[in-house]
């Protein structure tokens, strides 16, 4: 398919989520095409464009899942519309990414089909947003921690200080120690850090997740959390506020990064229907 083409002939229907009762933004979607309404029960609207079957069909997608190269660019897109889309609406329920169907009847057949429990999901989801809380602890704060939890390592410390014959052996057993001391840490201060954000922002049960943590480029510093939040759209600042006490407080000095507001990614199931 020519990028530069505005004729695309058999096509594929591309679905970034369902809207509702909204205007729908003015929107390029792949290649330029315009992001449409594809089809609508009620006040849910199915937005999406229509792409290249020679690109997007079942067989095309799964051939080129595996090329990093494709799936950023389809991804990079994807996700931006999906935002730019979620920031015009009063309700947005995202798709996943590389859903698509063969025609507008079969978005029509789903629509309908579902139609109750997509209904539940905006009630659910109504004026909430995904939030991000990244945190990483510096390392040397990170080791403190540990000692100060573990006597017997205080006094292999203790012995490393000492100097003498036995010091290199008892500074090779110490940082053996630590560091696995360190691994078995890990896990309990995510599980506290997680409890004091849902405490702090008086969070339900399910409504944060602790992701995979991308890995950190500063190399004196270990990922703790990666926190989903589903939070009302205005609990930014509040957010800010929680993520600057963690990091004086608790922390003192590490890495706290906010992201959001975001379409609910992680706290809906939808979209996973594919026809082609």
């Amino acid at each position: 398919m020519d990028p530069n083409s505005s004729i695309i002939t058999d096509v594929a229907y591309y679905i970034f989520g369902l809207v509702y009762d909204s205007p729908l933004p003015k929107l390029s979607g792949f290649y330029a095409v315009p992001v449409q309404v594809v089809a609508s029960v009620g006040k849910i609207n199915a937005i999406g464009c229509i792409v290249p079957l020679e690109e997007f069909g079942q067989e095309e997608v799964a051939n080129r899942i595996n090329d990093m190269d494709w799936v950023s660019r389809i991804a990079t897109l994807h996700y931006a519309l999906s935002d730019q889309i979620y920031q015009h609406s009063q309700g947005f329920l995202p798709f996943r990414l590389c859903t698509i169907f063969s025609s507008p009847e079969r978005v029509l057949e789903l629509l309908e089909t579902k139609q109750p429990l997509f209904e539940a999901e905006f009630e659910r989801l109504s004026d909430k947003a995904e939030f991000g809380l990244k945190i990483w602890a510096h390392d040397a704060w990170l080791a403190r921690r540990t000692i100060a939890t573990k006597p017997g390592l205080r006094e292999k410390q203790a012995a490393v200080t000492q100097g003498g014959g036995k010091a290199f052996f008892a500074r090779k057993q110490f940082e053996v120690e630590l560091a696995e001391s360190k691994k078995q840490l890990v896990p309990q201060l995510t599980n506290r850090l997680t409890a004091s954000v849902s405490a702090a922002l008086s969070l339900p049960t399910g409504h944060s997740r602790n992701l995979t943590l991308p890995p950190n480029q500063a190399p004196d510093f270990v990922g703790l959390a990666n926190l989903s939040l589903l939070l009302k759209r205005d609990q930014l600042e509040e957010l800010k506020n929680v993520a600057e006490r963690l990091d004086r407080e608790a922390l003192e000095g590490g890495l706290v990064e906010v992201l959001g507001p975001l379409p609910p990614y992680s706290f809906i199931n939808l979209g996973e229907e594919e026809a082609n």
